[in-house]
């Protein structure tokens, strides 16, 4: 029974690194959750779960299995890497910056490090040591997309949008299918209301991830600011196909329906949500206007 665990274990790592490469979250999900069932007594799926976890947004998950490779392999400074990003994305940044500062004495060159320490720094407030630390992993390691993603966003925290841009700009000539890259620059680009130009790397994010939602999402805000309904409304759908529980993008989707017209599509994008006791209120104040719309039709027939 063993050895066929063991091969079931095998078989689900391949098809979960599978999905993730293709930005299928959902089924990567699926196995994720499957393989957490088989970690107890093996090791050696730890530090894989706990830097995959990461990428899926389990937090909590990546914590303990990348805490229990800590404690086993104490010397494997890349799973200690992973532990503090893992104690930034569950907002520990105190925590995950005494980590790095140790860590940091034994590895001043690690470009890993400096980013991660980066990115608390600048959640704490803290944005010009983490444009300092962003820069120093990028003297270190040139080509490191992270690097340029960190110091964009300290740049861009700090409001200095053009080098922000300037920096991703230049990352994406030695990277152009990094997904990341091009949303970050989109979302600037958004800020300085060249939307057009964001529509163009909010498509090319989605070419390079066909599952990434914030990207679909994003893109469908700025479609819809710009009047191209039709399309806007095909981005939401494809958010929703993705991740049919986005009450944002029901909330878009219906808006679209409802100037268009539509209200029973409009009505039937948000009536579950409602029937669920939704606190959104985008999709609660849609629910309101379409029965008083109702309540009208109903009073003319009268």
């Amino acid at each position: 029974m063993t050895n066929e665990t063991d091969s079931l274990a095998e078989a689900l790592t391949r098809q979960l690194q599978s999905h993730i490469e293709r930005g299928n979250k959902p089924e990567a999900s699926d196995i994720y959750l499957q393989l957490r069932g088989l970690s107890d007594n093996r090791p050696g799926l730890w530090k894989m779960l706990g830097h995959t976890g990461l990428e899926l947004g389990y937090i909590d998950e990546a914590l303990d299995f990348l805490s229990r490779a800590v404690d086993r392999e104490p010397a494997d400074h890349a799973t200690c890497f992973r532990y503090c990003q893992a104690l930034a994305r569950s907002g520990r940044h105190e925590t995950a910056i005494e980590l790095c500062t140790r860590l940091m004495n034994h590895h001043p060159d690690a470009a890993e490090l400096h980013v991660n320490l980066a990115n608390s720094l600048r959640m704490t407030g803290r944005t010009g040591d983490a444009v300092y630390h962003s820069r120093r992993a990028l003297v270190l390691q040139p080509d490191y997309p992270a690097a340029s993603i960190q110091l964009a966003i300290s740049l861009q925290t700090q409001g200095s949008f053009d080098e922000a841009i300037s920096v991703l700009e230049s990352a994406l000539e030695k990277h152009q299918n990094h997904p990341m890259l091009h949303f970050r620059l989109a979302n600037l680009l958004v800020i300085q209301e060249k939307f057009n130009k964001a529509l163009d790397a909010y498509r090319a994010a989605i070419s390079s991830r066909p599952g990434f939602i914030q990207a679909w999402y994003r893109m469908a805000g700025v479609q819809l600011q710009l009047g191209h309904l039709d399309e806007s409304l095909s981005s939401y759908r494809q958010v929703r196909l993705l991740q049919p529980d986005m009450e944002d993008a029901a909330a878009g989707e219906a808006g679209i329906l409802m100037m268009q017209g539509h209200r029973e599509a409009a009505l039937g994008c948000i009536q579950p949500f409602i029937d669920n006791g939704t606190e959104n209120v985008s999709i609660i104040v849609q629910f309101a206007e379409l029965m008083q719309q109702y309540d009208r039709i109903d009073a003319a027939l009268a």
